[in-house]
């Protein structure tokens, strides 16, 4: 029983990386292939090129607009203040396969007007809905509720910028 009890000690022993050894690999950089270093560096352009996007720099400035401004705001406007957070161009940073590309509308059954809206004024999932009578509270956004006029105008910008494939317009 001994003989076994050390062997098994001793073979557990010799698994175990060694303390000194551990320290001395912990501090070196990964090993990346070419072609992983390639993909790493197109994945942080890509970022790059999304937080370089306009409606992020001029978010800021929209939304001091639109505190300062009593007419009703344009959609893109309200769309930059109210949506560009997590739909910044179209895409979605919460939730992969819900973004305001049409090809993800058309598979989540809001490609239309009528559905559109409804999603906007009464939300879904972890969308906000942002109606002025969009219940339960829980449900609704805390920021500034839509008219069903601007429900109406943000639907239709979205459905614009969907078929437009949300280019940025000059």
């Amino acid at each position: 029983m001994r003989v076994a009890a050390a062997h098994t000690q001793a073979t557990v022993c010799q698994s175990r990386p060694h303390k000194a050894q551990a320290q001395q690999t912990a501090w070196r950089p990964q090993q990346r292939s070419p072609v992983q270093q390639q993909q790493l560096q197109q994945q942080q352009d890509q970022q790059l090129q999304q937080l370089r996007h306009p409606a992020i720099h001029i978010a800021g400035v929209v939304a001091s607009l639109m505190l300062c401004s009593s007419a009703t705001a344009a959609p893109a406007d309200t769309f930059a203040v109210s949506c560009a957070g997590c739909h910044v161009g179209g895409g979605n940073i919460v939730q992969a396969g819900a973004t305001l590309f049409q090809a993800d509308l058309e598979k989540n059954a809001v490609a239309d007007s009528a559905s559109l809206y409804q999603l906007i004024y009464a939300g879904k999932g972890r969308m906000p809905g942002f109606g002025q009578d969009c219940a339960p509270k829980g449900k609704c956004t805390f920021g500034k509720r839509l008219t069903d006029e601007e429900v109406q105008q943000m639907t239709d910008y979205v459905l614009q910028q969907a078929a437009n494939n949300w280019q940025v317009q000059q």
